[in-house]
């Protein structure tokens, strides 16, 4: 095998390896704690919510559906769920009753948050005794890897 495939066999299996980290159980207690603020797949929705909030963005399912690369219809069940817990509101869109707007409530906003730093308190554990010029430059590659890889996509920025 060529030095390169062994390269990128490594970084696909250390990519793998973050992924299953962050679903043991020891991983999931520390982020979720023991408030209860949401399961993982609910968190990933408020954050979807979120980040189509941004610069004024008024997020419905399908977006929802796209941020989590889910389909139209567990998408839905998904939102419907932080819908009833309250951590999401949905509203009528103005020139489209059929659509619904989402947007965090303050509880959703409080979830993220806390979820948001026991995140980051696991990472500068993780990275504890690192340059800091380390953290940045892993960050920056990173950003790069997922945006490289989301231009593959065939619809990509139609």
């Amino acid at each position: 095998m060529r030095e390169q495939e062994v390269t990128f066999r490594q970084l696909d299996d250390l990519l793998a390896r973050v992924r299953v980290t962050q679903q043991r159980p020891w991983y999931r207690a520390r982020l979720l704690g023991t408030d209860s603020v949401g399961s993982p797949a609910e968190l990933r929705v408020l954050r979807a919510v979120e980040t189509r909030s941004v610069g004024g963005g008024q997020p419905a399912i399908r977006e929802v559906a796209e941020e989590l690369a889910l389909e139209h219809s567990s998408a839905s069940r998904a939102v419907d769920a932080v819908v009833r817990k309250g951590l999401v509101a949905k509203s009528p869109a103005v020139h489209d009753s059929r659509r619904a707007i989402l947007s965090l409530t303050d509880a959703g906003r409080r979830a993220l948050a806390v979820t948001t730093q026991r995140r980051m308190t696991l990472f500068v554990e993780a990275t504890r005794g690192w340059d800091p010029d380390d953290v940045a430059r892993l960050t920056g590659l990173l950003g790069r890897l997922a945006d490289d890889l989301d231009s593959l996509e065939p619809d990509h920025g139609d």
